[in-house]
């Protein structure tokens, strides 16, 4: 790990939930056809405390992407709604309902306390050979970093180890989306 990734990755705010959440919907990291961007809150729409996750994607009217939506979006075992916005965007919307105690694990920021088996989503999401996959893991076990990012932050180990955790908490601001949608009646199916 080198210290320019380092500082990039904590100069600006990344969102949390397209690391730590996006991973348990099982799609693949090298996928041609990605979210713009995922949220847990919908502004007046949905609380984070509802446990959902939001995925912004661009509609595609290609064969690729009604496959893709077909199998990994609509036939997601975490699948809850639909709801299709002004500028031919779609928001897919994943329950977590089920997985309450990790859910609420994240919207504290402890992500070295999620379970095992989120961790191991994650983990195998990112994959060894990818960029991120030592900052991830950084934060997924940060015992195991702690003498790095010292190193790297000019900080004693003790003051990370007090900490606990690597990575900063979510900043619901931005994960909270600010948008309006096509049929003002489909939003009341969330609620």
């Amino acid at each position: 790990m080198c210290i320019m990734t380092i500082k990039k990755v904590h100069k600006d705010y990344f969102q949390k939930s397209r690391v730590f959440l996006y991973p348990a919907l099982d799609i693949r990291k090298g996928s041609k056809i990605l979210p713009t961007q995922t949220y847990i809150a919908w502004e007046e729409m949905i609380k984070p405390e509802d446990k959902k996750l939001i995925c912004l994607y661009k509609l595609q009217d290609t064969e690729d992407f009604r496959v893709f939506e077909k199998a990994k979006l609509l036939g997601n075992k975490r699948f809850h709604d639909f709801v299709k916005t002004v500028d031919n965007q779609g928001l897919y919307i994943f329950s977590f309902e089920n997985d309450g105690t990790d859910f609420n694990k994240f919207l504290k920021g402890k992500y070295s306390k999620l379970s095992t088996q989120l961790k191991n989503s994650i983990e195998k999401y990112y994959g060894a050979d990818t960029k991120s996959y030592e900052l991830v893991m950084s934060y997924l076990f940060p015992e195991d970093y702690y003498h790095v990012y010292a190193e790297l932050l000019n900080v004693d180990v003790k003051i990370l180890k007090e900490v606990g955790e690597l990575c900063a908490p979510i900043d619901i601001k931005k994960e909270t989306l600010k948008m309006s949608v096509e049929n003002l009646e489909i939003p009341n199916l969330l609620l």
